[in-house]
């Protein structure tokens, strides 16, 4: 037997009822494409062996990993053949993995240690914002480019804390790469921005490089309004953007997504909750209203108004746009919802959140991969708002909750589905003519 497919079939779904998270499932799965690496070939149960875990170890330090990396990985093999090993699936006696027994110590020289319980700020590098409110001198052309960004950009703009860390940072990062050297207020130059967008495209997708221009331009033309720059950005380098294919769940894919949903085993053990009821549960929500993720998991169960029919009204404060919308739940997503809210604790959160964001990610991805569709939560809102705009135009947009009228036709709409209204047109009489060697037959006449 293949042993990604025992892997799928056979040690995933018990390990999972066990309580494992799915980041884990994903990095014991990167170790099984390692050893399909190595034999180049897929790998049987028969090639969980001594020699070939051995082989495996050299071949990870020959890619230039780290001996610990090889070690890790080699470690996760050895723990598929005890389950198996103990299930009866494979025979043989305790394997002796020569690689496992070298003991190597990693010392670090001349780093000094920040203490974990340090603020982040300081752990990673990040100039803080508490001391930048009341910045001690005022920004000029000399400032660094990461400081007006932090101390002066942030403090006077309504930004997240998220945005400023990730994404605004990183597109200041990348234009100091191009100068070689941390850059300035008075490095916002056409020539400096227009040498660092020309070979930006070449390094990042183009979707990337639209974001970042974007970020660079904002800080400069702030630093324009507040008298620190006398150019104004002009004959800036265009980054042009191709109309990428939308993808979404539609109402097909969304069943068989649930029926997946539906024989989840076991509980969450961090509070007891079966996994089918929330998984459930919460696909229904996200399909009847087409919310963003954060928003699904800040819903209360009183939030939700119930109708004699069983219906509900769920009524809430957008937390990114800050819109109050109202939204209305099927009968049987209610009741999914009352079944999920008796199991596990007495609580107000209909879907209490069993582990960060990023493991509910690659938890998600786990349960598409099973149901054969693949994608990720964003296919919802996708699907449901697209379902919605085939029924009623211009209902998509009014689904999301959505300012921009054309923010659903570049990034929601998708059209295989939408397009499902529209008429083919009639189909032209055509008869094929018959080729016999040379001589052609009209009509297809013999």
């Amino acid at each position: 037997m293949k042993l990604l497919d025992y892997f799928d079939t056979v040690y995933v779904p018990i390990k999972r009822s066990e309580g494992l998270a799915a980041s884990g499932l994903d990095v014991i799965r990167r170790s099984v494409r390692w050893l399909a690496a190595s034999l180049k070939r897929d790998p049987t149960l028969a090639d969980l062996s001594d020699s070939a875990i051995s082989a495996l170890w050299r071949f990870i330090v020959r890619q230039g990993r780290s001996r610990n990396t090889a070690t890790w990985n080699c470690q996760r093999l050895v723990s598929i053949w005890r389950f198996a090993h103990a299930r009866g699936d494979v025979a043989g006696d305790k394997l002796q993995v020569a690689a496992l027994k070298r003991r190597h110590s990693a010392k670090l020289v001349g780093m000094a240690r920040i203490p974990v319980n340090e603020p982040r700020e300081r752990r990673h590098g990040i100039p803080p914002v508490k001391e930048a409110a009341a910045p001690a001198n005022p920004a000029t052309t000399e400032t660094l480019l990461v400081q007006f960004l932090f101390r002066h950009y942030a403090v006077s703009h309504d930004v997240s804390r998220t945005s400023i860390d990730k994404a605004y940072r990183s597109a200041v990062t990348s234009f100091e790469r191009s100068l070689n050297r941390p850059a300035t207020v008075g490095d916002l130059t056409t020539a400096n921005v227009n040498a660092w967008l020309f070979s930006l495209v070449e390094q990042v997708s183009r979707e990337t490089a639209h974001g970042y221009r974007r970020t660079v331009l904002m800080l400069w033309r702030y630093a324009y309004d507040s008298g620190l720059l006398a150019e104004y950005p002009r004959k800036v380098r265009p980054i042009k953007r191709p109309r990428r294919i939308i993808e979404g769940y539609d109402a097909d894919q969304m069943a068989k997504l649930l029926r997946t949903a539906d024989i989840e085993p076991g509980v969450f053990p961090q509070n007891g909750i079966e996994r089918r009821l929330w998984f459930v549960a919460f696909l229904l929500a996200a399909w009847a209203t087409g919310l963003r993720l954060g928003d699904l998991l800040r819903i209360e169960r009183e939030w939700i108004r119930t109708d004699d029919t069983g219906a509900g009204r769920l009524s809430l404060v957008m937390h990114k746009t800050g819109d109050a919308i109202d939204r209305l739940l099927p009968a049987g997503a209610v009741a999914a919802i009352d079944r999920l809210m008796a199991s596990g604790p007495s609580r107000k959160l209909c879907f209490p959140l069993w582990t960060d964001q990023r493991d509910y990610y690659r938890e998600f991805k786990l349960l598409a991969r099973q149901a054969g569709l693949g994608g990720t939560t964003k296919y919802i809102r996708r699907g449901s708002s697209s379902e919605v705009e085939r029924q009623l135009s211009g209902g998509g947009r009014n689904h999301l909750g959505h300012r921009s009228a054309g923010l659903f036709e570049t990034a929601y709409r998708v059209d295989r589905i939408v397009g499902k209204n529209i008429p083919l047109p009639p189909e032209p009489v055509f008869v094929p003519t018959l080729r016999i060697g040379h001589v052609a037959v009209e009509g297809g006449a013999t």
